[in-house]
């Protein structure tokens, strides 16, 4: 049996280690055409969030779920295959050799297969994949996170983050437009809804949505309270802290 703790810390070191190097740049003329030019872009910034030192713990807590809450393990197998796979074919892009990333469909397949996981039936790999959308920057994934806020085949029994993860994801991806569902997650019952929520917000950085946040400095979750004092420091409305002191 394969060890995933291995597997995961492989794909980890790739992302802040083996891409620390400069970003290769390829020129339009290179490319040959404004649509490559484009898909480089794509590649360069979401390798520049991966490697991103204020991500490294989200990331970090993403891939601890995935690998201790999954439902089956030969699924989740495949899931961290793929995703070395594109590791590695991202280290490999930096050393300016795209071509295994070309033939497994360039960076663009890679998030149009993390939206796909959004519908997994394993919520892990849903969270997961939610997490890496928001790190990948890419504003376009925004409407299936969204989505997975509401989802509604949740057994009762079981414990639910993924929406909490996608409200996260929201935030990373600056989708201010989704603030208000946001803001209506505060109020939940779940902690990891009120946790992801309010985490989001502070990612989106909208000031109007302070008051809502500061309610969540008194909540009965130590971590909860904690977020919100970074939320609000992100949203730059530390007064609020004060006054809910």
């Amino acid at each position: 049996m394969r060890n995933e703790i291995l597997i995961i810390s492989l794909i980890f070191a790739m992302a802040s280690t083996a891409l620390s190097s400069p970003i290769a740049l390829y020129s339009i003329s290179s490319q040959g055409s404004l649509l490559q030019s484009q898909a480089t872009r794509e590649t360069n910034e979401f390798i520049k969030r991966l490697k991103d030192e204020k991500f490294r713990d989200i990331f970090g807590g993403s891939a601890w779920t995935l690998i201790h809450d999954y439902k089956d393990h030969k699924h989740m197998d495949e899931v961290l295959d793929t995703l070395q796979r594109y590791m590695e074919a991202l280290a490999k892009y930096e050393q300016g050799d795209g071509s295994s990333l070309k033939q497994l469909g360039g960076i663009k397949q890679l998030k149009d297969q993390l939206a796909m996981w959004l519908e997994d039936n394993d919520q892990a790999i849903r969270a997961f994949a939610a997490t890496m959308l928001g790190i990948s920057g890419d504003q376009a994934y925004s409407p299936p996170l969204a989505k997975l806020l509401v989802r509604k085949d949740q057994n009762a029994d079981d414990l639910i983050y993924d929406r909490g993860r996608a409200a996260l994801a929201l935030g990373l991806l600056q989708a201010k437009e989704y603030g208000k569902d946001l803001v209506t997650m505060l109020s939940s019952t779940n902690e990891y809804d009120r946790a992801g929520a309010v985490q989001g917000l502070g990612w989106m950085g909208d000031k109007e949505n302070a008051k809502a946040v500061a309610q969540l400095l008194k909540d009965k979750d130590e971590r909860i309270r904690e977020a919100a004092k970074q939320s609000l420091e992100m949203m730059g409305a530390s007064d609020l802290i004060k006054e809910k002191k």
